[in-house]
């Protein structure tokens, strides 16, 4: 999320506040959407790994746009190491989808 505001904000302006507010923004909601444990929408694997992939790739790019390649390569492998090594030991427990409490109504 840093990465893609970091790029947001180099435009400057207002375009800038613009970007560097909304893009994160939006990444946010596509995640919570379709990536997080508790989504209402939460995508099956592969589908949910292709999408973090994409997402990291985002954030890679935009830190290559502004300059700060060796910072996207590391935050992509990072993230690469990462899903190896849960992959290697299985997800946490904290990462399982779980059912959401009914809420009763009034």
């Amino acid at each position: 999320l840093a990465a893609i505001s970091y790029f947001g904000f180099t435009f400057g302006g207002l375009v800038g506040w613009v970007l560097g507010l909304g893009l994160p923004a939006i990444v946010i909601a596509i995640w919570g959407a379709f990536v997080a444990p508790r989504a209402v929408r939460r995508l099956a694997d592969p589908a949910r790994l292709v999408l973090e992939l994409v997402l990291f790739a985002l954030g890679m790019g935009a830190l290559a746009a502004v300059g700060q390649w060796p910072w996207g390569v590391a935050l992509f492998a990072a993230f690469v190491v990462d899903r190896a090594v849960l992959t290697a030991y299985g997800l946490p427990r904290w990462a399982e989808p779980r059912e959401r409490p009914m809420r009763s109504r009034p």
